[in-house]
């Protein structure tokens, strides 16, 4: 927590350099801009400003102007995100919330959207129609054995994919038009029980889905006893034996666990966590296993190989001497059109990738053409190296074979292992 300020002061920096000339944002700064994202950076600044931190209000005017000006261009889903975002940001547009409200069949039954516009309605002061849409999202909700959520989210191809859209993420929003619209329904326990049960080790699956669960349980949290009601002890059993126990309180809303594969038993063991007074206790239980194996089973439809060639004399390379220099040769054959795509290569202990004067970082230019010209010359957006890895990033990326290449040094002689190159959506 100690480090929160300086990461969201660097993080909101990096973000006034990503702005394009037009006001708007894409996935890097020299790409097309797109109105989900630029609705994602607005909404994302009026968060950070709302926590009390910093933000340059020109910069969020400038993106307000442009969200403004591509109201009528936009996906009637992506529309209602857009006015959300506005209202978020302190800049409500009422007359276009109101349209956008009666004309409900263009959201095609899309939870986030009804959400985000019954929020923005809320915001903007007509309670009437946003307690309408609440109603709404009451009456398609799924119930099943205690859990409540909503689905359909990712099924409509390029709008799911340039929004990220998901089950999670509509669900998510749909808590936070209840808790800060309705709060007390019922149906609330439901949807956080099963927000609950879709976390996984590091959060809720992509950084858009963890954002909107956290801030959906946040509210939720603020809008209930939570934040009135004395602290709720707790006690930690494993085979009977107490292993934590304390209270959970405003000052320590939570607490991390760790047990390791000496303190289970062999076979069945028993973790039992009980909880004192009227507050009530979320968990979840994520184990991590390590196994030693000489190689990995590739995963999914994508095909990925990769070749080390002498970077001076291009031959294909089996063994490597120190100080040789190396070009890394990653082809990949996609099945189908992609977005966000991450292909990442992880190096061996052996080599040190190189920084290429003009291959490395984000090609120049703000403006769509120089973005379209530069994508089609280098085949991605951005590429990231690490002292671990090598990330290329490519925005939108078409079916069928992408080969991406990058120089590295060997640095020592031994025997070291590669592991495999992964690429996947990061959203």
């Amino acid at each position: 927590q100690a480090e929160l300020p300086a990461q969201i002061s660097a993080s909101v920096q990096r973000l006034y350099g990503f702005q394009h000339d037009d006001g708007g944002w894409g996935w890097w700064f020299d790409d097309a801009t797109h109105d989900y994202q630029t609705a994602w950076v607005i909404f994302g600044l009026a968060q950070v400003a709302e926590a009390g931190y910093e933000v340059d209000t020109n910069v969020i005017q400038r993106g307000a102007d442009w969200l403004n000006e591509n109201l009528s261009l936009m996906d009637a889903r992506t529309r209602a995100f857009a006015l959300y975002a506005l209202a978020t940001a302190g800049q409500p547009n009422l007359a276009a919330t109101r349209e956008l409200a009666t004309d409900l069949d263009a959201l095609a039954g899309d939870t986030f959207s009804i959400a985000g516009l019954a929020l923005a309605l809320h915001i903007a002061g007509d309670t009437v129609q946003a307690q309408e849409l609440i109603e709404l999202l009451a009456e398609t909700a799924v119930t099943d054995n205690g859990f409540t959520y909503w689905t359909g989210a990712n099924h409509d191809g390029y709008y799911a994919d340039k929004t990220m859209a998901s089950d999670v993420r509509s669900t998510a929003l749909a808590l936070s038009a209840f808790t800060r619209i309705a709060p007390g329904r019922e149906l609330e326990s439901g949807i956080v029980r099963w927000l609950m049960a879709q976390r996984k080790a590091q959060g809720w699956g992509t950084t858009n889905e963890t954002s909107f669960a956290i801030i959906s349980l946040t509210d939720h949290l603020l809008a209930t006893s939570f934040n009135e009601t004395a602290a709720t002890p707790y006690t930690i059993t494993l085979n009977g034996s107490v292993v934590a126990e304390g209270t959970l309180e405003r000052g320590e809303p939570a607490i991390s666990l760790q047990l390791t594969t000496e303190q289970l038993n062999s076979g069945t063991n028993e973790l039992a966590i009980t909880g004192g007074g009227n507050g009530r206790l979320y968990y979840t239980i994520n184990s991590r296993v390590y196994l030693a194996q000489q190689s990995i089973d590739a995963a999914g439809s994508i095909t990925i190989s990769r070749t080390y060639f002498d970077g001076d004399s291009g031959k294909p390379l089996e063994t490597i001497t120190a100080g040789q220099l190396v070009k890394v040769q990653l082809t990949v054959d996609l099945p189908q059109d992609g977005s966000y795509i991450i292909v990442e290569d992880k190096l061996p202990g052996g080599l040190e990738a190189l920084n290429e004067s003009l291959n490395t970082t984000s090609h120049e230019g703000s403006y769509y053409g120089a973005w379209t010209s530069q994508w089609y010359e280098f085949g991605y957006n951005y590429k990231e190296v690490r002292d671990d890895r090598v990330s290329f990033f490519i925005t939108e990326m078409h079916n069928g074979r992408s080969t991406f290449t990058y120089y590295a040094r060997a640095t020592h002689t031994g025997t070291f292992t590669a592991m495999p190159t992964e690429v996947y959506a990061m959203y």
